[in-house]
């Protein structure tokens, strides 16, 4: 069909023909015109529903009933399911206009993400931003609206010339950053908040701390969280939070988790709120959960180890969500469902993968349970049940191991012998190592990046403290070393962050055992 722009320039050919049409008067005032009639093109009741099987003739009638009956429970419609270009089969979509545009958003929201059968999952969007979706570039380039930053000096310190480390002090209403500089004997102040003095503002109102990668400097404000950062500690970026109570960084520093302390009971929408470091800007908000997995008042999300996702629980469930969505992950049926897990105690991530420790806890007649579930796929990897026992678990730092302490318990709940249970996660079928220990355990604690790890003990009196080293190789697990600790008060124990050297504690007594294990697994002797 010809244009109908071609149609009128062909009239208006003529160029006396075009002077016939001009008026000679002044014309009439441009504020007595009436507005030009504007064609609606929006279409707030049609939505299109992709996702839907491609099928042949026979089968039309078939699937455009079923269809026709999800889609009617939302309201008065008429439905289109139209045929590819040969007309040889169906396009695999539904284009379905509501008489009401509220029943077309319900019906959006309603059929979006919902699974027809395991290969086909509906995605729902309003007809007025169809040609928006079609019409995008092949090369996505991203839009951005908010300020950020570059991270170019965040990590100015490792450039230091004398190989200086900086430590935080905070006291009374001060806070002041130091280099640590052994060459002087004393420390060097880097930056006190003297360029907020100057201006009359306070640098921090309550609370400081490092990110976990050492880029940011958080303080604590009435309104929020602010970050600084860079060798004047300039700051980058805030979190607007009321009443702020505690912060949390994912592992990479990609976000931030703030608290307002709020109780569960108080159903507050917006107790947690998940920010975007680079941004700032609030991309999750939420009540505070019922569960906080490690026990204490916080934390209640734990992040798995790139940061994709952050998990919470409660006393049956464990609701995993991706930060890509913030939505939860899907069931192989397609669904967002949390995964259950009847009378959960606790669950902790692997610190190298996306895999899941959980413990349940024994009920009548079901026995505690350890389950190893992969995360995004929810496929366990191991399961072992455990009765009449108290247990807890310990993840090696590179994800290789898993210990699960449990305690025999009599029907009177007191103590008997303890089993170390090591799984070994890199290995075919996940084998265990037993490792059984007589006396009481008082800590236990994985060597830094190594396949050691330090066990404390006492009797069952509490006396005779003792200090054992065990070691994995690839055919067993055996002792290595071990001695009698000179006094009960030795209650804490540190690998150091490369391994081989470790510090055994007297908290609170102020007593230091120094010691280490060389790579063939000789002792380096020992000194307090």
């Amino acid at each position: 069909m010809r244009d109908i722009q071609e149609l009128v320039a062909q009239e208006l050919e003529d160029e006396e023909d075009v002077l016939d049409c001009v008026s000679d008067g002044d014309g009439e005032p441009l504020d007595s015109l009436e507005e030009p009639l504007r064609l609606d093109e929006s279409f707030p009741c049609t939505i299109f529903i992709a996702g839907v099987p491609k099928v042949s003739k026979e089968k039309y009638d078939k699937l455009f009933g079923v269809l026709s009956k999800l889609i009617n429970k939302y309201g008065e419609n008429e439905r289109d399911m139209p045929w590819n270009s040969e007309g040889t089969e169906t396009e695999g979509c539904v284009i379905a206009t509501f008489t009401k545009p509220e029943d077309a958003a319900q019906a959006q929201q309603a059929l979006d993400g919902m699974s027809l059968d395991k290969k086909h999952t509906f995605k729902v969007v309003k007809f007025d931003k169809f040609n928006d979706i079609t019409n995008r570039a092949s090369e996505f380039r991203p839009q951005r609206n908010l300020a950020s930053y570059s991270r170019a000096d965040f990590r100015s310190w490792l450039m230091d010339k004398k190989c200086r480390e900086q430590f935080l002090l905070r006291y009374q209403t001060e806070t002041e950053i130091y280099w640590h500089d052994t060459t002087i004997g004393e420390p060097a102040l880097a930056y006190g908040g003297e360029r907020e003095k100057r201006l009359g503002k306070i640098w921090c109102d309550w609370q400081v701390e490092w990110s976990p990668l050492g880029h940011f400097l958080a303080t604590f404000h009435k309104q929020g969280v602010a970050l600084w950062a860079g060798p004047e500690f300039t700051k980058k970026i805030r979190f607007a939070h009321d009443g702020v109570k505690h912060l949390e960084f994912s592992p990479t520093e990609e976000y931030a988790l703030t608290w307002n302390g709020t109780d569960a009971l108080e159903n507050d929408s917006q107790a947690v709120r998940i920010h975007r470091v680079l941004t700032g800007e609030c991309v999750h908000k939420c009540r505070t959960p019922t569960v906080a997995p490690l026990g204490g008042d916080f934390p209640h999300f734990l992040w798995s180890h790139d940061g994709k996702y952050f998990a919470e629980c409660s006393e049956s469930a464990i609701s995993v969500r991706e930060t890509a969505s913030f939505e939860l992950i899907r069931d192989e049926d397609g669904k967002k469902k949390t995964l259950k897990f009847p009378d959960l105690s606790t669950f902790q991530w692997s610190p190298k993968d996306n895999l899941l420790s959980v413990w349940c806890l024994e009920r009548e007649n079901n026995p505690a349970r350890l389950v190893l579930v992969e995360i995004p796929s929810r496929r366990e990897l191991a399961s072992r049940s455990r009765t009449q026992v108290e247990a807890s678990m310990h993840w090696q730092s590179e994800g290789d191991y898993l210990c699960l302490i449990n305690t025999k318990l009599s029907k009177t709940k007191k103590k008997g012998a303890t089993n170390l249970e090591i799984f070994r996660i890199r290995e075919k079928n996940i084998p265990v190592d037993i490792v059984e220990v007589k006396d009481s355990v008082r800590g236990f604690h994985w060597e830094t990046k190594g396949h050691r790890f330090a066990l404390l003990t006492s009797d069952e009196s509490g006396h005779h403290p003792k200090m054992f080293i065990y070691g994995l190789s690839k055919e067993k697990c055996e002792a290595l070393s071990f001695f009698d600790l000179p006094s009960n008060s030795y209650n804490k124990f540190f690998w150091a962050p490369e391994g081989q050297y470790f510090v055994c504690a007297a908290v609170g007594h102020g007593d230091l055992l120094f010691g280490g294990m060389t790579s063939d697994n000789k002792s380096l002797g020992r000194t307090i």
